[in-house]
């Protein structure tokens, strides 16, 4: 009996109405979803770069990187690019110890008629200085507000003695204002489509029971180039920027709907 009496209790409080909504008014949730893309030319470029040296002392091979990295600085202010736009993102130095000599290798003694061909081998033994030693290596930011000073950037680290141009990026520096734009657009689509889902079932909406952005507000949208080897670009280097980038966002929207 007392389990008949909780069950019963327990059903009478599922087919409450919801607070708000008045008695016997059935009512219905519609989930949707919208999304919706700004797009926007570039206005800013980033510029990665490496710098490695190589020497048999830990003196000389900083020495080395410093060298270059300073002729970077001065070719890049030389174009109009600013102190503040250039930044050191990695840095390290390695010891590589030498390996060990090549063993001697004692001639085997003649065991065939001194008349007869006879040809002694033995495994090759290489021993390259470049391997071993101190190795500096260095990655470099550059921050290009000047689409047009993108090439002449390149052409001025190659020069500086840099080894690699390791991409370039474009973005979009104030993509906040994009963003909400397309987030505006993406709840407008996402209402529509709940209309039609309403419309069809014979229901209205009435309200919005919750809403969220799927993705956070990007700081920066990029479109990566393949990294470069040094000596890939000819001076003067022409790198077209894309005509424009794409801000999107997504939305997700649970509305309440009743007939």
């Amino acid at each position: 009996m007392m389990k008949a009496l909780a069950a019963s209790a327990l059903l009478g409080a599922l087919l409450l109405p919801l607070p708000g909504m008045a008695a016997g008014t059935a009512q219905t949730t519609i989930a949707t979803s919208g999304q919706a893309t700004v797009s926007a030319p570039p206005d800013i470029a980033v510029i990665s770069f490496s710098i490695a040296s190589h020497a048999s002392t830990a003196e000389q091979a900083t020495s080395a990187s410093n060298t270059v990295y300073a002729r970077f600085n001065t070719g890049m202010h030389a174009i109009g690019i600013a102190a503040a736009d250039i930044k050191t993102t990695a840095y390290n130095l390695n010891h590589v110890p030498p390996p060990p000599p090549c063993p001697q290798i004692e001639a085997l003694p003649r065991t065939t008629p001194p008349n007869a061909e006879f040809v002694q081998s033995y495994p090759q033994c290489v021993r390259d200085p470049q391997t071993w030693g101190y190795f500096v290596n260095r990655s470099v930011s550059l921050t290009v507000h000047n689409l047009e000073l993108v090439g002449k950037a390149i052409d001025a680290a190659v020069a500086a003695g840099v080894n690699n141009v390791d991409g370039v990026e474009y973005g979009i520096s104030n993509t906040k204002s994009f963003f909400l734009r397309a987030l505006a657009q993406a709840i407008v689509s996402a209402r529509a489509e709940g209309d039609v889902m309403a419309q069809a079932a014979g229901l209205h909406i009435v309200r919005v029971q919750s809403i969220n952005s799927s993705n956070p507000v990007p700081l920066r949208t990029i479109s990566p180039m393949m990294a470069r080897a040094v000596g890939v670009f000819a001076a003067p280097t022409q790198i077209s920027p894309p005509s424009s980038l794409d801000v999107t966002a997504y939305v997700s929207v649970v509305y309440l709907a009743q007939p």
